[in-house]
């Protein structure tokens, strides 16, 4: 048998495993999920698990791969006869990512052409309607008023958009936690009075908070947004707001709104664009709509660049992720300078990084730190096990590791202050909180972040710039997860590098295919949820209990520190045998926990839910039979 492929330097195998790690979630779901758990508070919680659980891990996972030089079938293969089909799940679990992977890397594609002409641009007040106008006004066109003026609140208006009635208010509604319970005030003013003064009113009290309080509460939960309320200061009864009305100039005239994502539809929102326009979004998965041909070409693109960075194996990819990895660092740099220079980026950056203290003693701050370290670090996908297959006999396990660790952590930060510089400018020119321009997901790369990037001189350029970034960030992501199936199917079947990668490719091609109708992004959304949630956790406590319990992490220790510049200790062991599987079956129980109900952003039902799970049940029974099947047989004379 040939000797095995290594890597072709040091420096291709750190900037590989960094650009694996390294992908859409730094710049579309670290920078949400830090503000959401308490900014500045919630890297302290990132950092910790960074070192306790995800740094560990990769160690584990180097050392895997390295010492049995298998992809991860074949390794655990190794360790116990009986274990090649949690190798292939875990194999599984990264396959089903990447080929949705490629759907997104199709969006980019498209979403760079468009950015040439600014396509996802509506027509500019194409909803006005002078009768729907409140008033005159000396501002141009799409201007936002930032302050209500007092001759207009309490003003009836009717949204060009959608029709609806409404009356002008001056300011969001403040929320106010006393004794437990959560209060609803038209103005901030009722609000400190209230604290000053309480005047507790049970039948006033919207929801219980969970904790004593007395504060005004720095955010709106959505589960509150429209719900009823009477103020127990003043008796006056309204809705629950997160925005005062905004108002929005056209053509000579005031348009209200109330809330940011209508008057954003009314300014020529990408939103409209994206979700209805481009991708034709159905009303469940269920319900196909049409097949987009421009997202096929895309596709296309997307999967032969794939391929091609690993048509050779690490030679090609030790070559591609010079590029890859360096080309969106320097972009990245370049939205981080632009950020910086916008009017009103210090309050988007203010509202991202400053600290609330007090979450640090909130379970579901840790919950979400050691969730993103785990879906930042690409552990337990298979890759980082291949990766390690391909290091030469005398390596650095430990030390590649923290490099790689904390690179990929450092770059999610920066990418936050990309991220919220810009969301920061465009909550001042919307004149609406930071928090109202906050998204995650699909929604910040294709509708937050193009909207603001039209705001912007140079849009064009900045625009493809975007989205280039974005496709150099999935591709080292996707084809290191096609690499962790190629190099299984090669180990298993020893078949050529070439033909295991247009295998695998044109499976993982064909199941990807559905997701181009109306109905793919529902499909992405499900797969992305319980891949990460469900199949990720288990592949991660799997492999704590069968090398940490089962083998013994003492034997893997000493394993390391034999190849390893940096010796770990014995608080190594404590991490791999206790704190990453209680956190595992923590994050576990509460998801189940809070899946209880059919699961969706979509609203998503239960014949959805289902098929999620069947995602989960199916990955290790195709792993059992790909693990029984016969082994090391030559397919043909390559």
């Amino acid at each position: 048998m040939a000797a095995r492929e290594t890597w072709n330097s040091k420096t291709a195998f750190i900037l590989a495993a960094i650009g694996s790690a390294i992908g859409l979630g730094n710049i579309w779901r670290f920078p949400y999920v830090t503000y959401a758990n308490g900014g500045g508070a919630f890297l302290v919680a990132y950092f910790a698990c960074l070192f306790l659980a995800g740094i560990p891990l990769l160690i584990l996972e180097f050392k895997l791969g390295h010492s049995t030089r298998q992809a991860a079938p074949g390794a655990f293969a190794k360790t116990n006869r009986k274990l090649e089909w949690f190798g292939w799940f875990a194999v599984g679990v990264g396959f089903i990512i990447v080929c949705y992977y490629a759907i997104i890397m199709s969006w980019c594609v498209n979403y760079t052409y468009e950015a040439v002409t600014l396509g996802w641009e509506q027509e500019p007040g194409k909803f006005a309607n002078s009768q729907l106008a409140i008033a005159e006004t000396q501002l141009g066109d799409l201007e936002v008023l930032k302050d209500v003026p007092d001759e207009l609140i309490g003003m009836t208006y009717t949204s060009p958009v959608d029709s609806i009635t409404d009356e002008v208010v001056p300011e969001a509604t403040s929320l106010v936690g006393y004794h437990r319970d959560i209060y609803a005030f038209p103005t901030r003013t009722e609000a400190e009075e209230f604290l000053r003064t309480p005047c507790i009113d049970g039948a006033c009290a919207l929801k219980p908070i969970g904790d004593a309080g007395p504060r005004i509460l720095d955010r709106i939960p959505d589960d509150l947004v429209g719900q009823e309320y009477v103020s127990p200061i003043s008796g006056q009864g309204d809705f629950v707001r997160k925005v005062s009305t905004i108002l929005v100039a056209y053509d000579g005239y005031l348009y209200g709104f109330n809330n940011v994502n209508e008057a954003s539809t009314f300014m020529g929102s990408p939103g409209d664009f994206f979700y209805n326009d481009f991708l034709g979004l159905t009303s469940q998965p269920w319900k196909l709509g049409d097949f987009h041909w421009y997202l096929f070409i895309g596709f296309v693109i997307a999967w032969v660049w794939i391929v091609a960075s690993v048509w050779h194996g690490t030679k090609t990819v030790g070559k591609v992720v010079y590029f890859t990895v360096l080309i969106p660092w320097a972009l990245l740099i370049v939205f981080i300078v632009r950020g910086l220079t916008l009017s009103g980026s210090g309050a988007g950056l203010s509202f991202y990084l400053t600290p609330v203290w007090s979450k640090l003693m909130d379970a579901r701050i840790w919950l979400a730190a050691i969730s993103q370290v785990f879906f930042s670090l690409s552990v337990g996908f298979a890759i980082m096990i291949a990766y390690g297959s391909f290091l030469p006999k005398k390596t650095d396990i430990a030390g590649n590791a923290f490099i790689i660790g904390i690179a990929d952590a450092m770059t999610a930060f920066l990418g936050g202050l990309a991220v919220f510089s810009a969301l920061g400018y465009q909550a001042s020119r919307m004149g609406v909180p930071v928090s109202e321009v906050v998204q995650s997901g699909p929604g910040l790369a294709f509708v937050a972040y193009p909207h603001i990037i039209s705001g912007l001189p140079g849009a064009r350029v900045f625009g493809i710039l975007f989205f280039l970034m974005l496709l150099t960030l999935a591709v080292d992501s996707a084809f290191s997860l096609l690499e962790a199936a190629t190099a299984s199917v090669k180990d298993k079947w020893l078949t050529s590098h070439k033909r295991a990668n247009l295998t695998v490719g044109t499976l993982a091609f064909l199941l990807g295919v559905p997701m181009l109708t109306g109905a793919g992004l529902h499909i992405l959304d499900i797969a992305d949820h319980f891949m990460n949630s469900f199949g990720l956790t288990l592949v991660v406590l799997g492999e704590t209990i069968f090398l940490g319990w089962g083998i013994g992490a003492d034997k893997q220790r000493e394993y390391i520190n034999k190849n390893s510049s940096i010796h770990v200790g014995l608080w190594w062991e404590i991490c791999i045998r206790w704190i990453v599987p209680m956190g595992i079956l923590w994050m576990l129980y509460s998801e189940i926990r809070a899946r209880a109900v059919p699961y969706g952003s979509f609203g998503l039902r239960s014949m959805e839910f289902v098929f999620g799970w069947l995602l989960i049940i199916l990955l290790p029974i195709v792993g059992d039979i790909l693990a029984s099947s016969k082994e090391r047989k030559r397919l043909a004379e390559l």
